[in-house]
Protein backbone atom coordinates (compact mmCIF):
# COMPACT_ATOMS: atom_id res chain seq x y z
CA UNK A 1 0.00 0.00 0.00
CA UNK A 2 2.69 2.48 0.97
CA UNK A 3 4.91 1.56 -2.09
CA UNK A 4 1.80 2.11 -4.53
CA UNK A 5 1.04 5.23 -3.07
CA UNK A 6 4.29 6.76 -3.46
CA UNK A 7 4.65 5.44 -6.78
CA UNK A 8 1.52 7.10 -7.50
CA UNK A 9 2.56 10.26 -6.10
CA UNK A 10 5.85 10.17 -8.32
CA UNK A 11 4.26 9.22 -11.71
CA UNK A 12 1.54 12.02 -11.02
CA UNK A 13 4.32 14.15 -9.79
CA UNK A 14 4.66 17.91 -11.92
CA UNK A 15 7.62 18.77 -14.27
CA UNK A 16 9.00 20.97 -11.49
CA UNK A 17 9.45 17.81 -9.43
CA UNK A 18 11.57 16.80 -11.48
CA UNK A 19 13.70 19.05 -12.34
CA UNK A 20 14.33 19.95 -8.72
CA UNK A 21 14.62 16.51 -7.82
CA UNK A 22 17.23 13.90 -8.34
CA UNK A 23 17.11 11.13 -9.59
CA UNK A 24 19.20 9.52 -7.21
CA UNK A 25 16.97 10.73 -4.41
CA UNK A 26 13.72 9.19 -5.86
CA UNK A 27 15.65 6.08 -6.47
CA UNK A 28 17.18 6.37 -2.55
CA UNK A 29 13.43 7.02 -1.63
CA UNK A 30 12.08 3.37 -3.23
CA UNK A 31 15.08 1.34 -2.30
CA UNK A 32 16.19 2.41 1.39
CA UNK A 33 13.64 3.43 2.59
CA UNK A 34 11.28 0.86 1.85
CA UNK A 35 13.34 -1.45 2.58
CA UNK A 36 13.63 -0.20 5.50
CA UNK A 37 9.88 0.11 6.56
CA UNK A 38 9.64 -3.21 4.84
CA UNK A 39 12.30 -5.12 6.76
CA UNK A 40 13.15 -3.43 10.16
CA UNK A 41 9.85 -2.05 11.17
CA UNK A 42 8.36 -5.90 12.75
CA UNK A 43 11.36 -5.87 14.82
CA UNK A 44 12.05 -3.02 15.86
CA UNK A 45 8.07 -2.57 17.05
CA UNK A 46 8.61 -6.63 18.51
CA UNK A 47 11.52 -5.30 20.56
CA UNK A 48 9.73 -2.07 21.66
CA UNK A 49 6.49 -3.83 22.74
CA UNK A 50 8.99 -6.92 24.63
CA UNK A 51 11.09 -3.89 26.11
CA UNK A 52 8.14 -2.01 27.79
CA UNK A 53 5.92 -4.49 29.27
CA UNK A 54 9.34 -6.57 30.56
CA UNK A 55 10.14 -2.57 31.94
CA UNK A 56 6.87 -1.95 33.22
CA UNK A 57 6.33 -5.17 35.02
CA UNK A 58 10.10 -5.12 37.20
CA UNK A 59 8.83 -2.21 37.79
CA UNK A 60 5.77 -3.06 39.11
CA UNK A 61 7.16 -5.79 41.35
CA UNK A 62 10.14 -3.80 42.45
CA UNK A 63 7.68 -0.96 43.34
CA UNK A 64 5.09 -3.37 45.47
CA UNK A 65 7.87 -4.77 47.26
CA UNK A 66 9.48 -1.81 47.99
CA UNK A 67 7.75 1.77 47.23
CA UNK A 68 10.59 3.84 47.82
CA UNK A 69 11.96 3.31 44.64
CA UNK A 70 9.79 5.03 43.12
CA UNK A 71 11.48 8.37 44.37
CA UNK A 72 14.72 7.01 42.81
CA UNK A 73 13.01 5.50 39.65
CA UNK A 74 11.71 8.80 38.91
CA UNK A 75 14.95 10.84 39.53
CA UNK A 76 16.16 7.83 36.79
CA UNK A 77 13.61 8.27 34.27
CA UNK A 78 14.29 11.59 34.27
CA UNK A 79 18.60 11.18 33.82
CA UNK A 80 17.44 8.82 30.71
CA UNK A 81 14.79 11.14 29.16
CA UNK A 82 17.71 13.99 29.08
CA UNK A 83 20.30 11.33 27.71
CA UNK A 84 17.59 10.15 25.29
CA UNK A 85 16.74 13.22 23.85
CA UNK A 86 20.33 14.05 22.93
CA UNK A 87 21.09 10.61 21.30
CA UNK A 88 17.81 10.83 19.39
CA UNK A 89 18.50 14.35 18.02
CA UNK A 90 22.01 13.24 16.83
CA UNK A 91 21.19 10.39 15.42
CA UNK A 92 18.29 11.47 13.37
CA UNK A 93 20.39 13.93 12.04
CA UNK A 94 23.50 11.39 10.96
CA UNK A 95 20.88 8.86 9.67
CA UNK A 96 19.20 12.20 7.01
CA UNK A 97 22.80 13.00 6.25
CA UNK A 98 23.37 9.29 5.39
CA UNK A 99 20.41 8.86 2.94
CA UNK A 100 21.30 12.45 1.51
CA UNK A 101 24.65 11.23 0.89
CA UNK A 102 23.41 7.42 -0.39
CA UNK A 103 21.76 9.48 -3.39
CA UNK A 104 24.61 10.75 -4.96
CA UNK A 105 25.39 6.88 -5.31
CA UNK A 106 21.86 5.83 -7.19
CA UNK A 107 22.20 8.89 -9.11
CA UNK A 108 25.96 7.70 -10.23
CA UNK A 109 25.62 4.45 -10.59
CA UNK A 110 22.19 4.87 -13.05
CA UNK A 111 24.55 7.02 -14.86
CA UNK A 112 27.62 4.65 -15.51
CA UNK A 113 25.31 1.79 -16.57
CA UNK A 114 23.87 3.90 -18.96
CA UNK A 115 27.05 5.12 -20.43
CA UNK A 116 29.31 2.53 -19.83
CA UNK A 117 29.93 2.24 -23.30
CA UNK A 118 31.35 6.09 -23.62
CA UNK A 119 33.20 5.58 -20.38
CA UNK A 120 34.85 2.42 -21.73
CA UNK A 121 35.49 4.17 -25.19
CA UNK A 122 37.08 7.05 -23.41
CA UNK A 123 39.21 5.45 -20.84
CA UNK A 124 37.34 7.56 -17.82
CA UNK A 125 36.83 3.76 -15.70
CA UNK A 126 39.51 5.39 -12.92
CA UNK A 127 38.07 8.73 -13.10
CA UNK A 128 34.65 6.85 -12.62
CA UNK A 129 36.04 4.57 -10.09
CA UNK A 130 37.57 7.27 -7.87
CA UNK A 131 34.31 9.38 -8.28
CA UNK A 132 31.85 6.61 -6.87
CA UNK A 133 34.49 5.56 -4.19
CA UNK A 134 35.04 9.22 -3.13
CA UNK A 135 30.82 9.16 -3.24
CA UNK A 136 31.09 5.98 -0.84
CA UNK A 137 33.09 7.18 1.69
CA UNK A 138 30.74 10.42 2.10
CA UNK A 139 28.06 8.03 2.44
CA UNK A 140 30.15 6.00 4.84
CA UNK A 141 31.09 9.13 7.23
CA UNK A 142 27.43 9.61 8.66
CA UNK A 143 27.31 6.05 9.35
CA UNK A 144 30.82 5.98 11.34
CA UNK A 145 29.29 9.01 13.20
CA UNK A 146 25.86 7.32 14.20
CA UNK A 147 27.63 4.56 15.11
CA UNK A 148 30.00 6.16 17.71
CA UNK A 149 26.90 8.20 18.57
CA UNK A 150 25.12 4.54 19.41
CA UNK A 151 28.32 3.66 21.22
CA UNK A 152 27.92 7.32 23.16
CA UNK A 153 24.60 6.48 24.14
CA UNK A 154 25.39 2.75 25.48
CA UNK A 155 28.69 4.24 27.30
CA UNK A 156 26.26 6.88 28.89
CA UNK A 157 23.11 4.33 29.91
CA UNK A 158 25.85 1.91 31.80
CA UNK A 159 27.32 4.49 33.42
CA UNK A 160 23.85 5.66 34.72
Amino acid sequence: KLHSDMLDKVLSATLRFYDTTPIGRIMNRFSKDMETVDQNMAPVVMFLLYSFFSTASVIFVISIVMPQFLVAGAFIAVMYIVIGAYYIAASRDLKRLESVSRSPIYAAFGETIIGVSTIRAFGAEKRLMKRILRLVDNNNRPFIFNWACNRWLHTRVDIS
